[in-house]
């Protein structure tokens, strides 16, 4: 019998022998890794998930070993196996030291069929280890050729969403900027006025109707004055994280109605009509003193820019977790810029008291002038109100979407959360 012959059967002998011996060889393997203080990942894994491709990589090895075709390469079978590996949150480094135990566990059953089918030529061993090695070597390069691909794939994600996230940094300072620019805008020309009716107060001369209406005329910008310095302190705040949430039970529809009846004076002299929707009772938890401070911010910006037709409050449960709060105006409408920087998508999850953070701009609580626009058909910019009332929003984890259009006006609904956990 040949040489060649002679070694085709021990060969086919070896194979054999490891497809017999595959079980144990894997629960050998599994147990090195076990025992590697640097594989902390193999005890939560069921024995099928550790595995993985492997036992595929043993079968394209015994049949490389009797030169039978194998449906896929140890290098394919390796990037998917690193694949599955990288899923499982490994690293590099981790999947290299599973192969090096894998490569052992081979070896030690190389040996013992070795030891009790020893070959004719001392040659046969040495290629026999060879293919070991060969094995091994073509795994490794296909999982760090995986590794490197997602690796790769990985970077460009992350540099895509830091850049994404610097973009709505810059967007939310150039906003920023813009409502700091109006409210100094319109802080100045207040104080132009105060200071044009103090001037004629202090001329000679005066009549006592001059005098009346330019003392009038101070008393309301000076209110102006206070209160939109009121806001910009309290916009301060909340950005500054100073602000803290008071939970405790009230009923929603009370307080909404007693923030309605505060403002329909204010909506009988625009000659607007101020409508109230909602149950007669909505017993809640929440902050009263901030869900208040929303609903008011609202209605004066809905009022504010509506010229016809007036404004609409609406309040009524959604579900067992939250309660809706509806603004509606016939106004000129919100730009669908500002539009869509409102919007919050609302969600299910668990309400915490502390809320959660966000960037996204609102619209202005002072009419912006258009140049060849009429007053009635003006678009809406982005003020201090409504910025406190995003951040408001915010604070008591409740979402926001807005609806609007030129011809219908404007559509604020904020859902609450009915209940808070400690």
């Amino acid at each position: 019998m040949s040489d060649v012959t002679l070694l085709h059967i021990w060969m086919k002998g070896l194979a054999d022998w490891l497809s017999r011996r595959q079980r144990e060889l894997l629960i050998t393997w599994r147990h090195r890794c076990e025992a590697d203080p640097s594989l902390p990942t193999v005890n939560s894994l069921s024995q099928e998930q550790f595995n993985d491709r492997v036992p595929d990589l043993l079968l394209a090895f015994t049949k490389r070993l009797t030169n039978e075709k194998s449906p896929f390469s140890p290098a394919q079978i390796a990037r998917e196996h690193g694949l599955h590996r990288w899923r499982l949150g490994y690293a590099l480094e981790e999947l290299l030291r599973e192969f090096a135990h894998l490569h052992s566990g081979l070896i030690d059953e190389i040996g013992a069929y070795v030891h009790d089918h020893p070959s004719h030529d001392p040659a046969d061993l040495q290629l026999i280890h060879q293919s070991v090695n060969d094995l091994i070597h073509e795994a490794i390069s296909g999982s760090v050729t995986q590794y490197n691909d997602l690796q790769k794939i990985g970077a460009a994600e992350r540099a895509a969403n830091l850049q994404h996230t610097l973009d709505e940094l810059n967007d939310l300072i150039r906003r920023r900027s813009d409502v700091l620019r109006m409210a100094s805008h319109d802080l100045r020309g207040s104080f132009g006025v105060m200071r044009g009716a103090a001037y004629i107060l202090d001329q000679p001369g005066n009549t006592e109707e001059e005098r009346t209406e330019m003392l009038q005329m101070l008393q309301r910008n000076f209110s102006k004055v206070t209160s939109m310095l009121t806001q910009l302190m309290d916009l301060a705040r909340l950005e500054a994280g100073q602000e803290t949430l008071y939970i405790e039970s009230f009923d929603a529809s009370d307080l909404l109605l007693r923030v309605a009846e505060t403002l329909k004076p204010y909506a009988a002299e625009r000659n607007l009509y101020l409508q109230t929707n909602g149950p007669a009772t909505l017993a809640v938890k929440g902050d009263s003193i901030k869900v208040q401070r929303i609903v008011q911010n609202l209605l004066l910006n809905a009022l504010k820019y509506t010229y016809h037709g007036g404004v609409s409050l609406h309040w009524s449960t959604e579900g067992p977790l939250r309660w809706l709060l509806t603004v509606s105006d016939t106004g000129p409408g919100l730009t669908e810029k500002s539009a869509t920087a409102l919007t919050l998508e609302p969600s299910l999850e668990k309400v915490s008291i502390r809320g959660a953070r966000s960037t996204i701009n609102v619209k202005s609580s002072e009419p912006e002038k258009t140049a060849g626009l009429p007053q009635s058909t003006q678009p809406r910019g982005e003020g201090i109100g409504l910025h406190i009332v995003k951040r408001l929003c915010e604070l008591l984890n409740a979402n926001m979407e807005v609806e609007a259009s030129p011809d219908r006006g404007t559509t604020i609904r904020i859902r609450f959360p009915v209940q808070y956990s400690e």
